[in-house]
């Protein structure tokens, strides 16, 4: 990776997309959203959730723009290239993917399409499984003495960005595809008489 594939990387996600909290917070944030939509003015806040909606989205997109920014960052702290070698593959897969997402995620926007932003919700999984993978090979690797060479700590940023990334690429997916409370979490499983 060098400044060239970086701007490159950052044109692409200019235009694009939030961490799903832990488990134990889900109940309590989902009930406190439920409960201020509810209160929010017209029928039960109908008139307040496409602001809000939208106001989500723009706090995901801005968060990108901040982790692009970190890329960039890092990239030209860096002299020369980063190679990643037994690592270059893998990473590769997670960028492109990442770069994929963006697409998928404009189009399921722009369409207005939730069926595909659904999709994409899972194609995020991949992406986060296969960085938390990477990862822990890499942190794996070597004795716990180990001094941790340059292009290794530029890849673990990276991987993290990315990752942090496509977490908000998926949340603005879920803004398409779930009721408002339910934004930034999986959809859920409908059920037979839900159809």
């Amino acid at each position: 990776l060098d400044a060239g594939m970086a701007t490159l990387f950052a044109e692409e996600c200019e235009e694009a997309i939030r961490a799903v909290p832990g488990v134990g917070e889900v109940t309590v944030e989902l009930g406190a959203r439920t409960r201020g939509v509810k209160s929010g003015g017209g029928e039960e806040g109908q008139d307040l959730l496409p602001g809000l909606v939208l106001t989500s989205v723009v706090i995901d997109l801005e968060r990108i723009g901040d982790f692009v920014k970190n890329i960039g960052e890092l990239v030209t702290f860096i002299p020369g290239r980063l190679e990643f070698r037994d690592y270059e593959h893998r990473y590769m897969s997670v960028v492109e993917r990442t770069c994929e997402m963006f697409t998928r995620t404009r189009k399921a926007f722009e369409d207005r399409d939730p069926e595909a932003a659904r999709d994409h919700v899972e194609f995020y999984s991949g992406i986060s499984h296969d960085a938390d993978g990477l990862l822990k090979a890499i942190m794996e690797t070597g004795s716990p003495d180990d001094t941790i060479e340059r292009r290794i700590l530029g890849l673990v940023m990276l991987l993290r960005y990315l990752k942090r990334i496509a977490a908000h690429l998926k949340n603005i997916c879920t803004a398409i595809s779930n009721p408002f409370p339910r934004i930034g979490f999986r959809p859920q499983e409908r059920r037979a008489n839900d159809a």
